[in-house]
């Protein structure tokens, strides 16, 4: 593994100036291990802030006898938009900054300490760090930063969005320093709190996508900056398998209706108007939400003894699933209020 940046040795955390905000991004089986190894990787001090949604009881109770009297479980118990658990989370927090974390990510040691520390050197609003995925057993990059700017060409309004060093190995992409960025990801962002909280919080009309890209632009907007602080590494773990109760949470967090009202939500926000704007931004969910078909593929891949597992859950998905993600998102107890704070 390429060094990220030299050593350095990390000043201690002030007591009691982070909070941690872990929300359900797409699944629920992964909490127990991210929350323990958020545990071993945060001073002892540090409040960590689950928001519950449909995290299964006994999952609960786990990570309670985990965390001791560390992990404080909030939030009602049905399944929720990621967005609307941050927003409880933030009302929650009292600490200088606020770091939110997905609850399938893997964190590096000091990452914590090393994105405060840049926060009050550069007195960032928002502290992100390089963030790798893994997929198997194969770890690549991400996100190391990239762009995220509305530009005016005439009377069109786009969106410009890319990854920095997506897909690649880390020893591919050399020494990265720590820099001023356009923008971050949710899987683990730290937030000057008081700032985040005058922008107004995530925005809960953002669904399942844009959140990251629409903050990133209002920060920018209100004069605050985002900075990359490469020397934390954040893991976000790619799912494989879904267990059921994971698949009726995955399928209504990537429902057709829900990509589409976030996409409508960002554009009329921003005011774009760019009908291919931009194409990879706004099929992604439609594309991840093909990978709980996966055990269809993988039969079908082993019937016609060919490779073409990610080819037919992807059909399938097209033809089948997104009417299944839909009903699931509609009909599961689980799903009332529609992923709001508020039960209907």
């Amino acid at each position: 593994m390429a060094p990220m940046s030299p050593a350095i040795t990390r000043p201690r955390m002030a007591h009691g100036e982070v909070d941690v905000v872990m929300v359900p991004r797409e699944r629920y089986s992964p909490t127990v291990a991210c929350v323990r190894g958020l545990l071993a990787t945060v001073p002892v001090d540090t409040r960590i802030i689950l928001v519950r949604g449909g995290i299964p009881d006994r999952t609960v109770r786990d990570i309670i006898a985990l965390g001791a009297n560390r992990v404080k479980v909030i939030g009602p118990k049905r399944h929720l938009a990621p967005n609307t658990a941050r927003a409880i989370g933030l009302r929650f927090a009292s600490a200088r900054f606020v770091a939110f974390v997905d609850n399938d990510v893997l964190f590096s040691p000091g990452w914590l300490e090393a994105l405060t520390e840049t926060a009050r050197i550069e007195d960032a609003w928002v502290v992100r760090p390089n963030l790798l995925q893994r997929f198997g057993d194969r770890v690549t990059v991400h996100d190391s930063g990239g762009d995220c700017h509305i530009v005016q060409r005439g009377t069109v309004t786009s969106l410009i969005e890319s990854h920095r060093h997506l897909g690649l190995a880390l020893s591919e992409i050399g020494l990265l320093q720590r820099e001023r960025v356009e923008m971050f990801e949710f899987h683990a962002v730290l937030f000057n709190r008081e700032r985040l909280v005058a922008l107004g919080g995530p925005d809960e009309r953002m669904l399942s996508q844009g959140e990251h890209l629409d903050l990133a632009l209002r920060v920018r907007a209100a004069g605050g900056s985002v900075w990359l602080e490469p020397s934390a590494e954040i893991t976000y773990v790619i799912s494989q398998r879904l267990t059921f109760r994971d698949l009726v949470f995955f399928l209504g967090r990537w429902s057709p209706s829900w990509n589409i009202a976030s996409r409508e939500a960002f554009c009329t926000k921003h005011a774009v108007n760019d009908p291919e704007d931009p194409y990879e931004t706004w099929l992604f969910g439609e594309l991840h939400r093909s990978t709980a078909w996966l055990p269809v593929g993988r039969f079908a891949a082993r019937v016609a003894r060919h490779p073409i597992d990610h080819a037919v859950a992807k059909r399938f998905d097209r033809y089948v699933g997104r009417y299944i993600a839909e009903v699931a998102r509609r009909r599961a107890p689980r799903w009332r209020g529609n992923g709001s704070e508020v039960a209907a």
